[in-house]
């Protein structure tokens, strides 16, 4: 056999099982992916902590460092088939008049002590409602970054829309989204 020809039966073999492996991966992948839906109603996810600063630059411009405590106690959510407790969500934000972005990190608590974290990124606009009074509506996107015990795996994307009222310590959301274990 010559070298070419050698080289070339190698090269096919390798793509061969490069595709094998691929398409074993995509399929195990594929398979477990879990959806997670569920909403957060006003008054159940409360602010704790929120320092803001004014920047000074334009009105209206500040930055703030914020801690919100969710009680799952009475929403159902689940990962891996473990109740979620509660939840602390902890970041910063730069909006001027209620408007723009921020970068936040969830750390769920499940029933057993394992901890799942996620982190955020958010854009928020300062929206006005039929009535004239104004509405915060936030988008955000939680990608999964980890966790404790057989959690260290997990990864995913959840989709949040949030409204809170200018001022008020609650905020309402709703979340979609999946997940999955990496091996």
């Amino acid at each position: 056999m010559s070298i070419e020809r050698s080289a070339m039966h190698r090269v096919s073999r390798f793509g061969l099982a490069a595709c094998a492996m691929l398409m074993a991966g995509s399929a195990a992948w594929a398979q477990q992916k879990q959806s997670v839906s569920y909403s957060i109603p006003p008054g159940v996810a409360r602010f704790v902590q929120e320092h803001l600063v004014d920047v000074e630059d334009v009105p209206g411009h500040q930055v703030r460092v914020f801690e919100i405590h969710v009680d799952f106690q009475s929403i159902d959510l689940s990962f891996a088939g473990l109740k979620v407790k509660e939840a602390f969500i902890r970041g910063t934000s730069d909006y001027t008049n209620g408007s723009g972005t921020a970068t936040s990190y969830h750390l769920f608590v499940l029933e057993d002590g394992n901890k799942i974290a996620t982190r955020d990124a958010v854009v928020g606009q300062a929206v006005p409602n039929p009535d004239g009074s104004k509405a915060l509506k936030y988008s955000v996107i939680e990608t999964f970054i980890g966790g404790t015990g057989r959690f260290r795996g997990i990864r995913g994307q959840l989709r949040e829309n949030a409204v809170r009222v200018p001022g008020a310590k609650t905020v309402a959301t709703d979340v979609t989204g999946e997940y999955w274990f990496e091996e």
